[in-house]
């Protein structure tokens, strides 16, 4: 599936979409709008995620 889709059906990844009026798309996210399509180019580290979030909340689920 499409990884841009699999970002818009997720909520929380919405900020990481471009939008007008958006900062830049991050650096380890690659857009083409014309072709309506994206590529994660490799993963974000944890100074790169400008959302809040509460990392031990994602441990405690996973821990589950």
């Amino acid at each position: 599936m499409n990884r841009l889709r699999l970002l818009k059906r997720n909520p929380c990844h919405r900020p990481l979409l471009p939008a007008p009026g958006r900062q830049q798309t991050p650096a380890w996210l690659e857009v083409d709008t014309n072709e309506k399509k994206g590529t994660v180019r490799g993963m974000p580290i944890r100074e790169d995620i400008q959302i809040p979030v509460q990392e031990q909340l994602i441990v405690e689920l996973f821990s589950k």
